[in-house]
């Protein structure tokens, strides 16, 4: 077996279990907060939650006459992703092992 095949084998290996441990990381239910609440949550005042919802940083819902943001969503925004994106294996990886061991 050559090298790039084993690295082949062993990068398939990486992939599978990172999507086994993100499954079983996810809610059951995705979960909403009202402004206010994904306010508190960021620890940031409302007024910059509607400013990330019309700059187009924060997607939301809407119930009623209320907004609401999707956990998943302030989550990654908080993270310095783009909430509408999935991250790829390899970020999902370097955040469990950030997590798990410590580092930056």
């Amino acid at each position: 077996m050559s090298a790039p095949d084993l690295q082949e084998i062993i990068a398939k290996l990486v992939r599978e279990e990172v999507a086994r441990q993100l499954a079983a990381l996810r809610p059951e239910r995705d979960e909403h907060y009202t402004t206010a609440e994904a306010a508190a949550h960021a620890k940031v005042a409302t007024r910059t939650i509607r400013r990330w919802i019309a700059d187009g940083k924060l997607p939301t819902l809407s119930a009623g006459r209320e907004l609401r943001v999707r956990r998943a969503d302030l989550a990654a925004l908080m993270r310095g992703e783009r909430p509408d994106r999935e991250p790829t294996p390899e970020q999902i990886a370097d955040h469990v092992v950030r997590k798990r061991f410590g580092g930056k």
